[in-house]
């Protein structure tokens, strides 16, 4: 086995199926949404991205819920392999890896679909799990829409001061 053992999870099989459903109930819009948002990569991309950067080391694909123990035994270094931006959905597979490598000593990094590639410590890891709040409960664009929906009389009533309609 390589030095490097890089962890592939694809986590939005949910949001393809919801793409391609014919009734959009407000579960599968919902999913639908945030996987185009997320706008994921494909599993050869990133394996071609991983070889890449890491020529000699080794992709390995795992299933959602599947132990990554045993296939990371005699590792130096973890790479998890986000197919989005901030690896949404991955926090089970991250949080496996986290724990064989505080045992062995390993080295965490974590590259994303957008070929950035960074340290995965304490202070990245709150970052994302930060951003994945935001990105999984789109706050962001509910707080836009509530201020939105709240200037509204505002906007209406100074337009009716001004004459129009």
């Amino acid at each position: 086995m390589g030095n490097t053992v890089g962890l592939y999870c694809f986590t939005f099989s949910a949001g393809i199926e919801a793409a391609q459903a014919q009734a959009l109930t407000p579960i599968t819009a919902y999913r639908k949404v945030l996987w185009q948002k997320s706008n994921p990569r494909s599993e050869q991309y990133m394996r071609d991205l991983f070889f890449e950067r890491y020529p000699d080391g080794e992709f390995v694909v795992v299933q959602d819920g599947e132990s990554v123990a045993r296939r990371l035994a005699g590792a130096r270094q973890i790479v998890l392999l986000y197919p989005d931006a901030i690896g949404l959905g991955f926090g089970g597979v991250e949080t496996a890896a986290l724990r064989v490598a505080a045992r062995s000593g390993m080295r965490v990094r974590a590259l994303n679909g957008r070929r950035r590639e960074f340290e995965l410590d304490g202070r990245a890891l709150r970052a994302l799990r930060l951003r994945r709040v935001l990105e999984r409960y789109m706050l962001g664009e509910l707080a836009i829409t509530i201020g939105f929906i709240m200037a509204t009389p505002f906007l209406v009533f100074a337009d009716f001061v001004r004459g129009k309609r």
